[in-house]
């Protein structure tokens, strides 16, 4: 799962806002949305929002 369909797929996320000051910030942050998560991360990112939510 990419890092993007992991946000996406939070019930409390409704949109997502790129906060990029600069052409080299937002081409960056557009590229981290293809950005593979493995099991453990995933499992790591998950519990920390059911703790944090």
């Amino acid at each position: 799962m990419t890092w993007g369909e992991q946000v996406r797929q939070q019930p409390f996320v409704l949109s997502t806002i790129i906060g990029a000051t600069s052409m080299e910030q937002l081409k960056t942050n557009i590229a981290s949305q293809d950005i593979e998560l493995d099991k453990d991360q995933l499992k790591a990112i998950n519990k920390i929002h059911a703790t944090q939510p």
